[in-house]
């Protein structure tokens, strides 16, 4: 066989390895199966085809490196000029890579500013990847997130795997399962004030007010960093009913080491959040993966020590998953109870520095009421008012989360989404109207 024809079936498998088997489904969690197959596959053609057929061990190479050169022009081919994509409008290199829409986001780890500013200039259907859309059209809100809306969860979702939380579970069917548990355990319905206080509510919760308010009094006449104090105002309290103990953070004025590696988490989980094919690879890579082992191993201490008390845990059979799930749910007990409130009461306490008349029209409200109780400050419209705007103008997840069309594809409005595309609402931008 001559040197230009084998070049020639090289680039041509690698094209049909992508027609055939990448270009259809999602292999992000499979990424490193894959690099090991492949690296097998190499080893073993080396080999034969040097110990049998005397082939030189660089022509193989070349082969090899022919296939990939296929593959990837295959690709980028498929994704610039025939992806169900492509009449949407969006910066050229986004058509081709998540890492573009990626080095965006690394400038500050602001993405919703950097898709808000990609609205204003295309309009409110913004390819940002080579399989995704940003929607920055109302209609889209309840279409792709609202209770019967047919989309699943994205890839992003996988990030924590094998561990799966709660919030990540992508299996609907699964996550009604496990979503039964949580109802049990949250669910206040019938509850007062006072059985709440019975269950070990209300005590933890007051305490750690308390130390807030104490904290936020040493220094008095000082500036202060609330958004630190009330990240360890949440934090604390979010572990206190994990793991029935707290690191104590709000009494020490020190960050605790759960809060320091969820923090460092977070950045990765922001950093790969287009690009969730790379992230098993750093789960898996000695050293680099030192301090992400480390933390599982920490929550896997907290939970021994309060797995005792959980009593659906107890009575049903264990299998590795279990394991897995229970961590994950450790996980996101934490994590959406804290950062998202510390952001709120931030933003509310932000807005409340800037608008002296809404603080003594607040304070009028709670001074008329009889005492300060959860059912008396749920009779206040006013404070309703004032979450309400500042988690529209401020939403926790301001660039929105990923969903997946059907395999039929999602129409909204007057537009059609295909099937299995990543689809996300930019929360940010949607409700303040940018660009309307």
């Amino acid at each position: 066989m001559s040197a230009n024809l084998a070049n020639a079936l090289a680039i041509a498998s690698g094209i049909s390895a992508h027609v055939l088997i990448f270009r259809v489904g999602e292999w992000d969690v499979a990424s490193p199966f894959i690099l090991i197959f492949y690296l097998m596959i190499f080893v073993t053609g080396v080999s034969i085809s040097h110990t049998w057929f005397q082939v030189p061990v660089l022509d193989t190479t070349k082969f090899a490196g022919y296939h990939i050169f296929g593959l990837y022009l295959s690709i980028l081919v498929y994704r610039a000029f025939h992806h169900r994509l492509s009449k949407y409008p969006g910066p050229f290199l986004a058509r081709l890579t998540n890492f573009y829409i990626t080095t965006r986001s690394i400038k500050k780890l602001h993405l919703f500013e950097e898709i808000r500013i990609l609205h204003e200039e295309y309009g409110d259907y913004v390819r940002v990847g080579p399989s995704e859309l940003s929607i920055a059209d109302p209609e889209a809100v309840m279409a792709i997130h609202g209770y019967q809306s047919p989309t699943t969860k994205g890839p992003w979702y996988t990030l924590l795997e094998p561990r799966v939380p709660l919030n990540m579970i992508r299996n609907k069917e699964e996550h009604a399962r496990r979503r039964k548990v949580w109802d049990q355990g949250f669910s206040t319905r019938g509850v007062s004030s006072l059985n709440l206080a019975l269950l070990g509510y209300d005590p933890r919760i007051t305490t750690a007010i308390s130390q807030l308010l104490n904290a936020i009094d040493k220094q008095r006449s000082k500036p202060i960093d609330v958004t630190k104090w009330f990240t360890f105002f949440t934090f604390d309290i979010m572990e206190s009913l994990a793991f029935n103990k707290s690191s104590n953070m709000l009494a020490g004025g020190e960050e605790g080491y759960a809060l320091r590696s969820i923090r460092g988490e977070m950045y990765n989980i922001a950093f790969f959040a287009h690009l969730p094919w790379l992230l098993p690879f750093l789960k898996r890579v000695p050293i680099l993966n030192h301090s992400y082992l480390q933390f599982w191993v920490w929550v896997q201490d907290q939970i021994e020590g309060r797995v005792k008390l959980l009593e659906a845990y107890n009575k049903s059979a264990k299998t590795r998953k279990d394991g897995w799930d229970l961590h994950g749910d450790a996980h996101v007990i934490i994590i959406a109870g804290s950062d998202t409130v510390a952001a709120a009461l931030t933003h509310i306490f932000f807005h409340l520095a800037h608008d002296p008349m809404l603080v003594r029209a607040l304070q009028r409200e709670f001074d008329a009421l009889p005492d300060l109780t959860p059912e008396s400050l749920q009779t206040i419209d006013l404070l309703d008012a004032v979450i309400n705007e500042t988690l529209r103008l401020h939403p926790p997840i301001p660039s929105g989360n990923q969903r997946v069309t059907p395999p039929e594809g999602l129409r909204i409005g007057n537009k059609f989404i295909p099937g299995n595309i990543i689809v996300q609402v930019p929360q940010y931008t949607v409700f303040r109207g940018i660009g309307r």
